[in-house]
């Protein structure tokens, strides 16, 4: 937080948010509640603090899972700036919430792209470049199969 400060005393037109990427909640609520009223954004790193985030003050999430589930997020993000009621936003942040559960016991990018590449149809997806590894057949298959047990869809673009 220190480093912060500084910065925003000495450029405070400059500097005008950070992405915690700490995955530390206790972190990023105390980024929130030092700096957001001055203007300063402060995002998250993970969808699974959103609702918390949106309710102190933050501005969002920078994700890297919004990318295989951008209309769950957004939708969540879009239901808590329009103050709907706490039961529909609650469930839309447990829906949000299981994918990134699901996810996460995997290497994180390999298995947004093994995602890609299912939904796609274009497996030139599943390509990661070192040191990352893509996933392999069985770890791809438990991950699919674990997201059709959500019922989990990702748009693709037409």
């Amino acid at each position: 937080m220190p480093l912060i400060e500084r910065l925003l005393k000495r450029y405070p037109r400059a500097i005008a948010g950070a992405k915690d990427s700490s995955g530390n909640w206790a972190n990023s609520k105390t980024m929130i509640e030092n700096f957001a009223r001055e203007g300063f954004d402060v995002f998250p790193a993970s969808e699974v603090f959103l609702s918390d985030t949106l309710a102190i003050g933050g501005a969002g999430c920078i994700s890297a899972t919004v990318n295989i589930n951008p209309a769950a997020i957004s939708g969540l993000f879009r239901a808590l700036n329009a103050d709907r009621p706490s039961h529909e936003t609650r469930a839309l942040q447990a829906r949000v919430d299981e994918v990134r559960r699901t996810l996460q016991p995997f290497e994180l990018i390999p298995a947004m792209k093994s995602v890609v590449a299912h939904y796609t149809g274009c497996s030139a997806w599943k390509f990661v470049r070192p040191p990352l590894t893509s996933l392999d057949q069985s770890a791809e298959a438990d991950l699919l199969k674990k997201l059709a047990s959500l019922q989990f869809e990702m748009p693709v673009a037409q």
